[in-house]
């Protein structure tokens, strides 16, 4: 799983620069930035999912405890190493320097407990300055 980035199911990469990373052994949290896509093109381009023969199972648009507007959604993408499948949780919001941030929260589908406590802990913290 190591291997496996959010950036690999966004189309267009090149725009997107990695901002963070962060893994253990089960759950890792990939944060990219881009300054030349509207936040709106950006969830409407999940074309890489279905390229990866993956799936879009949600998505919404949501706004958090601290007044923030994220898209919100929900893919899985077998993973060929291992023959199971990975769960993205992507959260796409607005800076209010209208940068565009996309954090993926991901993981084996075994893992989905722990996946969406970690993804509602993330947007429920999301806030600007």
């Amino acid at each position: 799983m190591e291997n496996h980035t959010s950036s690999s199911i966004i189309i267009g990469t090149e725009d997107w620069t990695p901002i963070g990373d962060l893994s253990n052994d089960n759950i890792s949290i990939f944060i990219q930035k881009n300054l030349n896509i509207r936040q709106i093109d950006a969830r409407d381009n999940q074309d890489g999912v279905n390229e990866q023969g993956g799936e879009v199972i949600t998505k919404k648009d949501e706004t958090n405890p601290n007044g923030i507007e994220v898209f919100k959604s929900i893919s899985t993408i077998p993973d060929p190493d291992s023959n199971k499948n990975l769960k993205y949780y992507e959260m796409y919001f607005n800076d209010e320097n209208g940068a565009t941030y996309c954090i993926s929260i991901y993981g084996y589908d075994s893992e989905d407990a722990k996946l969406i406590e970690t993804t509602d802990m993330v947007f429920n913290s999301l806030k600007m300055g």
